[in-house]
């Protein structure tokens, strides 16, 4: 059984892809040697959304991905939803390909008065 070592030092990172997620590392020993572990944290705007599908972001799911940047789109703004639109789009999700297309013809659109 591995505990995790109280004192030794936590490094979080953000995702450089998806600007809601961090990986954490840190330290856990056994009887055989200290162990370094990593898990996958996220900003609590998007807890609601639920571990299982968090982490299957993490992991690089193109439909989670995109439940996450619809999620965003709908109730934080369109330019965080984006990130995520992407990663699912290029991984061959047709509707997120669908939603960012429509997201950037908006974007690029000149202002209506």
């Amino acid at each position: 059984m591995c505990r995790i070592d109280e004192h030794s030092p936590v490094f979080v990172r953000s995702d450089p892809n998806r600007p809601e997620l961090f990986e954490v590392t840190y330290l856990s020993s056994d009887p055989l040697g200290v162990h370094r572990q990593t898990a996958v944290a996220f900003d609590p705007r998007i807890r609601s959304l639920g571990a299982d599908l968090i982490a299957r972001a993490a992991a690089g799911e193109p439909v989670a991905n995109r439940a996450i940047g619809e999620y965003l789109l709908l109730t934080m703004s369109p330019w965080d939803a984006i990130p995520y639109l992407e990663l699912a789009a290029l991984d061959g999700d047709f509707d997120a390909q669908i939603e960012l297309a429509v997201l950037l013809l908006f974007a690029a659109a000149p202002k209506l008065h």
